[in-house]
C-alpha cells in the first residue's frame, strides 16, 4: 500500500542520512520491491552509493532511476557528480548539462559544474557558474562570522536561520531580539571587509 512504500522509503532515508550505506541499500531495495517505479529509491541508492564513494555502483543505480524517469535532475546530477569523482571532467560536463537542462538552477549541478570546469582549468568558464551560486554568499558570511568569534545564535539571527543553537527552554522563552549584538557584528564583518579589500584598485 502507499502507506507501507512511504514508511519504508523514510526508513531507508534516515538510515541513509545516518551513514549506514548497506543497510540504507538494503532498505531501497525493499522501497523498489513495494513500489518498483519509485524513481526517487533508485536515485536515492545512488545518492548512498556516491556518499559512500562507491562510484562505479551509484553510475548503475543513477542508471536504474534514469530508466524510470530519463528527465528526474537528481538522478541526473548525481550521476554526473559520480563521473567528476573518478576523474572522468569531459562525461561529467555532459551530464551536468542534462541536469541544468532539465534545471537551470539546480545549485548542486551548478556547483559540480564549475568545480568540473575548475578541475580542467577552464576558469573563464567556470567563473560565471561559481558566481552564480548566490547561497555562497550566505555560507561564506556565516564562516567569517566564526572567524570574527562571534557567537553562533547571533549569526543565525543575522540569517534567519535557526539550527537549534538555542535550544530547550531558552528557545520557547527567550524573545529577546538581538538587535544591538547583530548590529555589532554586522559592523565588525564591514571592518573585516575593508581591511582585507582595495577598494582603490
Amino acid at each position: 500500500s502507499p502507506d507501507w512504500v512511504e514508511c519504508a522509503m523514510e526508513y531507508a532515508t534516515a538510515l541513509e542520512e545516518s551513514r549506514q550505506w548497506d543497510a540504507a541499500m538494503r532498505a531501497y531495495d525493499r522501497v523498489l520491491e513495494l513500489d518498483p517505479t519509485r524513481v526517487e529509491a533508485a536515485s536515492n541508492q545512488g545518492e548512498a552509493l556516491r556518499k559512500a564513494e562507491r562510484f562505479e555502483e551509484a553510475i548503475a543505480a543513477y542508471d536504474r532511476a534514469l530508466q524510470l524517469d530519463g528527465s528526474f535532475v537528481f538522478a541526473l546530477a548525481g550521476r554526473a557528480e559520480a563521473l567528476r569523482m573518478l576523474g572522468r571532467y569531459e562525461a561529467a560536463l555532459t551530464w551536468y548539462g542534462k541536469a541544468l537542462e532539465r534545471k537551470p538552477t539546480h545549485a548542486f549541478a551548478l556547483r559540480g559544474r564549475a568545480a568540473t570546469l575548475n578541475a580542467l582549468r577552464r576558469f573563464d568558464e567556470a567563473l560565471p557558474f561559481n558566481d552564480y551560486i548566490l547561497h555562497d554568499l550566505r555560507r561564506t558570511f556565516s564562516s567569517n562570522m566564526a572567524r570574527l568569534s562571534v557567537p553562533i545564535h547571533v549569526t543565525e539571527k543575522i540569517l534567519n536561520h535557526v539550527t537549534g543553537a538555542i535550544g530547550g527552554v531558552a528557545a520557547v522563552y527567550n524573545r529577546y531580539s538581538y538587535f544591538d549584538e547583530m548590529v555589532a557584528a554586522v559592523e565588525k564583518h564591514d571592518a573585516f571587509l575593508r581591511a582585507t579589500t582595495d577598494y582603490s584598485k
